[in-house]
């Protein structure tokens, strides 16, 4: 076969091979846009458009993802499947993003330290001892607010408050030189946000350092916040008002009830009410005296040693006693004999009476 003969077979071979391969025509029918893009496709293992496509719906539903542009974003950011994202706890990439830019993996992280609030740090770290204190608190990370009290040579002195501004239910102050060097003078007074660990415990004040100031109160949010706590305050005296008036009334019916089968009976009131008698007739006593007074008895002897012994009226005993001197407008002094009705029921003198020996 001559060089020509050669050459020509060679090139009818190659047209033939080429007109065995897929065309246009087939990349279409098989849905596909072109050649090319049939040849990507097939080297994945797909022969048409729409096995590729009832691959990726089975994807994106085994996968928990709506659509696929939502499965291409979340797997943009690293998720294979809506439930990697979802168990972390976030409800957006933004909050993951801001949260993981303060150090938390998952919003699990987040509130197990939220859970060291101020009272359960008051009752777990505040009064614990020392091995107690190293075991449970220190190292702990916290993210309080609290009110900048000073600021000096142990840094910044902050009393803290719950999350919604209020005061917990007890009273916890804390240091940290961190915080003191996040801020100047002019945020004492104010609230601020932060993060830090709970480090040095100091019975007084225990110090938080490496802390990060998140935010600092402005002076219209601190106007309303004092406020709301000048109000809360308010609420709590009269709701404590209330629950001792209740209290006391409750005191009232018991002692009544104790009382009533007594009320005639002198010596059972005087022994019963001893020490009470005594602290309201004492003064009533002192007052009778036109100038000075002065108690002559002993740490262990009773200024009303003795009563009558018959009551005055139901629950009325009246004690009395001599260890007394009254001084006189000449300067002399004279011991007197007194005496001082008692109400048990309602708890008030009745009268005092006062003369000489």
């Amino acid at each position: 076969m001559s060089k020509i003969s050669k050459i020509v077979l060679l090139c009818a071979s190659a047209f033939l091979l080429s007109a065995c391969g897929p065309s246009l025509e087939d990349a279409r029918k098989a849905g596909f846009q072109s050649v090319e893009e049939m040849k990507q496709y097939k080297e994945r293992g797909f022969n048409t458009m729409r096995e590729f496509e009832a691959a990726q719906a089975e994807d994106i539903k085994r996968s928990g993802f709506a659509s696929l542009e939502e499965m291409n974003t979340f797997r943009a950011r690293g998720f294979k499947t809506k439930a990697d994202f979802t168990t972390l706890g976030f409800k957006d990439f933004d909050e993951m993003d801001a949260f993981r830019k303060r150090g938390y993996a998952s919003m699990a992280e987040y509130k197990a330290v939220k859970a060291m609030t101020p009272d359960v740090f008051y009752r777990s770290c505040k009064e614990a001892s020392r091995s107690a204190y190293d075991a449970n608190c220190k190292g702990k990370r916290v993210s309080w607010r609290g009110v900048v009290d000073s600021i000096g040579s142990d840094g910044a002195t902050i009393t803290l408050l719950n999350d919604d501004g209020t005061e917990p239910a007890e009273r916890v102050r804390v240091d940290s030189k961190s915080v003191a060097a996040d801020i100047d003078r002019s945020v004492i007074g104010r609230m601020i946000e932060f993060e830090g660990v709970i480090d040095r415990q100091n019975v007084l004040k225990p110090d938080i350092e490496r802390a990060v100031v998140l935010s600092i109160e402005s002076d219209s949010a601190r106007a309303i916040r004092e406020k709301e706590q000048a109000r809360l305050a308010e609420i709590r005296k009269r709701e404590e008002a209330r629950k001792a008036q209740e209290r006391r009334r409750e005191e009232d019916q018991q002692r009544l009830a104790e009382l009533k089968p007594h009320l005639d009976d002198a010596a059972w009131l005087a022994n019963k009410f001893d020490v009470e008698s005594t602290m309201a007739c004492k003064p009533a006593v002192e007052r009778l005296a036109k100038f000075n007074f002065e108690w002559f008895d002993s740490w262990s002897e009773m200024k009303f040693p003795s009563f009558y012994t018959k009551t005055r009226a139901p629950g009325v005993f009246v004690v009395t006693g001599e260890k007394i001197k009254f001084q006189n407008g000449f300067g002399a002094w004279q011991i007197m004999k007194y005496e001082c009705a008692y109400d048990a029921v309602n708890r008030r003198v009745v009268s005092a009476d006062a003369s000489p020996r």
